[in-house]
Order: C-alpha cells, then structure tokens, then sequence
C-alpha cells in the first residue's frame, strides 16, 4: 500500500479486541475440567472410586419420561420400517402443549 502523501509504502494492520478475557477462559476451563470430574451417576470420579466409599453408595429407580418416549418411537418407528436405514435419524422429544 502506498501513502498518498509521501509516496511512501505503508503497512495496515487490524487487531481485533478479544471477545473473553483472560479471566474468563480460566473460569471456563475449570468449568469443563470440573464438569468432566463427574461420573454419569452425578458422583464425583474421585468420590465413586474412592475404596473408602465401596458401600456408601444406594440407588433407586427413576423413570425419565422423555427418554422413554423417544426409545418407544425408535421401536415403533423400526417396527414399521424394518429396512429403512435409520443411521442419523433422530427422533426429538418435545412437551406436550
């Protein structure tokens, strides 16, 4: 590029502002390391595995509701097209209104 002016070559240069700051990277990367902390029972790994804990534990039966109705009309769905290829089809749940 060359000024006008002077006839000089110049240079541009932008810098973009950044849209985190430094200190809110930090806070979400430990969010997702703490997030990764848990087992898929909401129970910290390190609590879960701890020896100590081998019978502190107790569960109980929970029935999720929209995951049942998303299983019952994969089932229906298969049942009525037993060739299709369902690879990637999905079957969203949604609330009744």
């Amino acid at each position: 590029m060359e000024c006008g002016a002077c006839g000089a070559e110049a240079e541009s240069v932008s810098v973009t502002e950044s849209e985190w700051t430094p200190n809110e990277v930090a806070l979400l990367l430990a969010s997702r390391r703490h997030e990764k902390s848990f087992g898929s029972h909401g129970i910290p790994m390190a609590e879960a595995t701890d020896p100590d804990n081998q019978f502190a534990f107790t569960t109980g039966k929970v029935m999720d509701w929209a995951e049942r109705t998303r299983l019952d009309a994969i089932d229906a769905h298969k049942k009525e097209h037993p060739k299709q290829n369902t690879n990637g089809l999905m079957f969203p749940v949604r609330r009744r209104t």
